[in-house]
Parts: C-alpha cells; structure tokens; sequence
C-alpha cells in the first residue's frame, strides 16, 4: 500500500451520498523519497492498520497532503473546505480519539458514523478505532426509521454525524433514533446547527490534547457496515421490509 493508501482505504469505507459523491479525495501524490527518510515502501513491509499507517506517513512527511475538500462543501454542508496535512490529521484524530474516550463506553462497543463522505468523517472514522471502538457506519441518506432498525441491530451506544447536509439535519434525526432506543446514550456532531443535547465535536477538537504519539499502536477492533455488496447507495422510498433489521456485514464478532 502507498503512503497516500490510508486516504484511499478510508474513502472507500465511508458511505458517500448521491448528490454529493467523492466530496472528499485523494491529494496528488509527493515525492517518494525526502533526504534523510526511509522511502514510502518501507512503510508497506509490516501489516500496519489505518492509524498506524496515517502516524508513520505523519513522521516522515507531516507536510504531505492527505485530505482535500470539494471547494463546494461550504455550500452543502456549512463547512469549510480543508487540505489537511498528515500532520494535522494524526493531531485532529488524537483529540476526536481523547473526546471519545472520556464518554467512558465499554471497549470495542460500536460506535456509529453517519456522515457524508468529507474529510471529518475519515478523521472521525481513525478516531473510534483509535479509541478502541468498532466504526459502523450507517448510511446517511437512509430515514430515521431505517436507521433506528440499524442501530438496533448493531447494538449502537453513541454516533457521530454532522448539523447540516444539504436541506437535511442529521444530528436531528439522530437525536429523534435515541429518544426511541434508550441504550444509544450519546450523539455527537459536527457543526453548523448542534443541536441542544448533542455533543459539539468542533468543540471536542478545542477542549482536548489527544496522545498523537500513540496513534495506531492498538489494534483495530474491526468494522460494521449495513452496505450491500456491490450495491450503490440510494435513497429508500421507506422502511426497508422484514427481516426487521438491515443486512449486516461484520468485520467483529457481533455483540451478545
């Protein structure tokens, strides 16, 4: 895998949303080799997870870019469009891992990721591995009663998502989930429009100095995602019909 893989491997493990696609992609790739530095496929000769991989491309080129926003975002998502460094990411990432951390969840509970398919999401994605969590990832452009189903089956106790996408409010929605499953007990969300209740992640990434030096030393606890093999993401006309919950696709041992 190249330097630049973790962006690609992320990216394809979010869900991305029909009139928004590809919101986030890869930087073009830097020079293979910096004086001084072990070259790139150096990085590639041990098994490494995404955390570690973003963390060992950060020491030898924090200066690289690693995301880079659709300069349309602001308009669909009231955020702006960012290039972020390698640098910069291990540092966010650590801060969103810390924020996570203190909501004191068992180890390796899901965590569920409702975002469009920006840069946060990436960031927030290494940041629930890197708090010892499992990312599972729930469409955003499916309907509360959808994703109430989803988090039902994948036994959720928190989500991250974001204030505004498009017309649509997801950390509303959100909220609307927990007040009909009791064991989802934090949402968290991405500014603009948090709601009251809602856990700021943009104030998460002020408040808290996260261990950037410890980023990927864990082992990822695995993945959940209720994404059809092969099937695009579209928008259902309803809830979907019995069986009760989504199709589930595990990368851990589902909890009991």
């Amino acid at each position: 895998m190249s330097a630049d893989g973790v962006t690609a491997v992320a990216a394809q493990a979010m869900m991305r949303r029909d009139d928004a696609s590809f919101p986030c992609v890869m930087a073009p790739d830097a020079p293979d080799h910096v004086p001084g530095h072990a070259p790139d496929h150096a990085l590639s000769s041990a098994p490494m997870g995404l955390g570690a991989l973003l963390a060992a491309v950060a020491d030898r080129h924090p200066a690289r870019i690693a995301f880079v926003d659709q300069a349309s975002k602001p308009d669909w998502c009231g955020r702006p469009a960012i290039a972020w460094t390698y640098a910069a990411a291990r540092e966010i990432v650590a801060r969103l891992a810390e924020g996570l951390q203190q909501l004191r969840l068992p180890p390796r509970s899901p965590v569920g990721l409702c975002m469009a398919g920006m840069a946060e999401a990436h960031l927030a994605f290494l940041a629930i591995e890197q708090a010892g969590h499992v990312p599972c990832l729930l469409p955003v452009t499916w309907d509360e009663d959808r994703l109430l189903q989803a988090v039902e089956a994948a036994q959720i106790l928190a989500i991250l998502t974001q204030g505004v996408l498009g017309a649509e409010r997801p950390a509303e929605t959100m909220c609307r989930v927990a007040m009909r499953y009791f064991p989802l007990r934090f949402v968290a969300a991405f500014g603009p429009h948090v709601p009251d209740g809602v856990i700021s992640l943009d104030q998460v990434v002020l408040d808290h100095r996260g261990d950037a030096a410890a980023l990927g030393t864990g082992p990822a606890a695995g993945l959940v995602t209720f994404a059809l093999p092969g099937a695009a993401p579209a928008r259902p006309a309803g809830p979907p019909p019995s069986p009760r919950a989504p199709p589930c696709r595990c990368g851990a041992r589902p909890r009991r």
